[in-house]
């Protein structure tokens, strides 16, 4: 429904802490939240949220998604890990990796970046380890993968 003559509806706000803040509060019910991360959409005009009976802009602080776990898979995909969204998806971690200034670790995600929270970055932590070539990379199973600094994802 489209707002009345002079009233200005503000963008819903997804925070680099993976939080939905509509007009300045943050979003805690989880049907809500739960239906603003199914309707989240790119469209022409930049990201927008398909929900609970209407359309809204979003303005992103850092990136569109975000990962809450990690889990390493089974002996049929090398020991691969995957990745726990926060819209309840599960995802298969891309190489490479990349990782801010301030030690928080990115994945490629439905062709964009996707930040790991903290409870997922303490469970990554394990498969971690030091690497000449780039510094970091992650080792689960057969699986290697370089971890690069976000600066270089451009």
């Amino acid at each position: 429904m489209p707002a009345p003559p002079g009233v200005r509806i503000a963008p819903i706000l997804l925070a680099r802490t993976g939080e939905f803040v509509v007009d300045g509060v943050t979003v805690t019910h989880p049907g809500v939240r739960a239906a603003l991360w199914a309707g989240l959409r790119r469209g022409p005009e930049g990201w927008r949220v398909d929900a609970l009976g209407g359309t809204r802009a979003v303005r992103v602080e850092d990136v569109p998604y975000f990962v809450r776990g990690v889990r390493a898979g089974g002996d049929g995909d090398g020991g691969a890990l995957a990745l726990e969204m926060v819209d309840g998806a599960t995802e298969p971690v891309r190489a490479p990796l990349r990782i801010s200034r301030d030690g928080v670790l990115y994945a490629p995600v439905r062709g964009e970046l996707a930040r790991f929270l903290r409870p997922a970055q303490a469970q990554v932590a394990p498969f971690l380890r030091g690497s000449e070539g780039t510094g970091w990379e992650i080792v689960a199973g057969e699986n290697v993968m370089p971890v690069l600094p976000l600066e270089e994802a451009a």
